[in-house]
């Protein structure tokens, strides 16, 4: 994480950290139960969410926790578009940087089809062999 943390307390960086998570996952479960651990009044979270810089810390703390779920959010994407959702298999092919020949499939004269086939079968594990 940036530096500018160190701008913030113990206890605002763990404010911080509380708020990066979502709404499920925060113990304790309010703001006001929170401030009562710390031993401060709910009305000096609320003042310290107006802190310069405080609300990019708790959004770049928040990006740092979804990188720990990527590879469970790619297995989800690929199980759903193994399935045949549309929109999953549409972010399988962009996170495979094939979105672009989909999109440009047929654009002009003489365009060649996307390698839709390579893609559905590499999906369900499969090998391609060279036509």
């Amino acid at each position: 994480m940036s530096s500018d943390l160190n701008n913030f307390s113990p206890e605002q960086l763990r404010f911080i950290a509380w708020l990066a998570l979502p709404k499920a996952e925060r113990k304790p479960k309010t703001q006001r139960e929170l401030a009562g651990v710390f031993e401060v009044a709910e009305e000096t979270l609320s003042r310290w969410k107006d802190l310069p810089g405080f609300r990019d810390a708790v959004n770049r703390t928040a990006r740092e926790y979804v990188k720990d779920d990527i590879p469970d959010v790619l297995a989800a994407i690929r199980k759903h578009a193994k399935a045949g959702s549309v929109p999953h298999i549409n972010m399988a092919l962009a996170m495979a940087d094939m979105g672009a020949d989909v999109r440009d499939a047929g654009a002009g004269p003489g365009a060649a089809l996307p390698p839709i086939r390579e893609v559905v079968v590499r999906l369900h594990g499969g090998t391609v062999e060279p036509e």
